[in-house]
């Protein structure tokens, strides 16, 4: 059974503070994904219109507490990019990404910063059908990624072996069955815990998001984030922070009530859609280093059944 994660453990959701054009109402498309520079002075992210077309991958620099306008990234901005993970050392970013020799499916590509090329970051897959998506870092430089096919979706985790990655495998999170699609996984730095979003029982709409944190033995029972991470909306895209500190995830949540307490005239209605939170797919976050803290392992045992 996932255990569900007490509201009064989690603090105010906020605005991430990067990825979306100003004036709010000026950006009419979606905004996911939070992958950070160790220093984390640079974030990047996904951009795309409402129906999925033209997914591209940004980033935003920050100085002085403010973060930048968006800006394509330098390997993005010709085929369809998304879901970004820089790695350890900042040099390179493996992002997963629709392009003429991978087909109609995603793979993981892999962008050197140093060099300018842009190559593929794993092994020739055994599926052609499969689509490799949302990976992520360890500090060590462990690779975690998501496969999504016909039959569902599952997590999966690469070992670095030389220049690249050794043979990715499953990961088994307890209380999946075979209608559970987890996805959108962020490995923790020290690989500790792992957030993703899921469809799994409890949820409060049709994807949540979940915590799940790891022994020497294996995964503990996933942890489900209550209100205010979670809503009767879907709640997906899981970034941290690169100290595992604060979430980062994408919803599309609005502040706008009905029926409303006064009619709404034009001038109303536009501000209503100039809000942040105006039904768009936008980016969010939240401290959870208190509740990872409570629920973390305690020699080797899970807090929770």
């Amino acid at each position: 059974m996932t255990q569900t994660a007490l509201a009064k453990e989690i603090p105010p959701v906020s605005p991430a503070g990067f990825g979306v054009f100003q004036p709010f109402s000026s950006d009419p498309g979606f905004t996911l994904n939070a992958a950070f520079t160790p220093d984390g002075n640079t974030v990047y992210f996904s951009k795309s219109q409402p129906t999925w077309d033209g997914l591209t991958i940004f980033a935003a620099t920050q100085r002085h507490g403010l973060w930048s306008a968006p800006q394509v990234a330098p390997f993005s901005g010709v085929d369809k990019d998304t879901d970004p993970a820089v790695s350890p050392d900042g040099t390179s970013i493996v992002f997963a990404s629709i392009r003429p020799a991978s087909g109609a499916v995603y793979r993981l590509y892999r962008y050197d910063s140093r060099t300018g090329l842009t190559t593929p970051a794993l092994p020739e897959p055994t599926s052609a059908t499969d689509n490799d998506l949302y990976p992520s870092f360890t500090r060590t430089g462990v690779l975690y990624f998501m496969k999504m096919g016909t039959t569902g979706t599952a997590i999966y985790r690469a070992a670095p072996a030389g220049q690249g990655f050794a043979t990715p495998s499953p990961i088994v999170i307890p209380g999946a069955d075979k209608t559970t699609h987890d996805m959108d996984p962020t490995i923790a730095p020290d690989e500790s815990f792992i957030v993703f979003a899921s469809n799994r029982a409890g949820t409060l709409g049709a994807k949540d998001l979940f915590i799940a944190f790891r022994t020497t033995i294996g995964w503990c029972t996933p942890l489900h984030f209550d209100a205010p991470i979670n809503s009767t909306g879907n709640e997906v895209a899981t970034g941290l922070s690169p100290d595992g500190q604060t979430l980062y995830f994408s919803t599309a949540r609005s502040s706008v009530t009905t029926p409303r307490t006064k009619p709404a005239n034009s001038a109303a209605f536009r501000v209503e859609q100039a809000n942040y939170a105006n039904g768009l797919l936008r980016p969010y976050k939240v401290s959870i280093g208190a509740f990872v803290a409570t629920h973390r392992p305690i020699g080797g045992v899970c807090s929770h059944p």
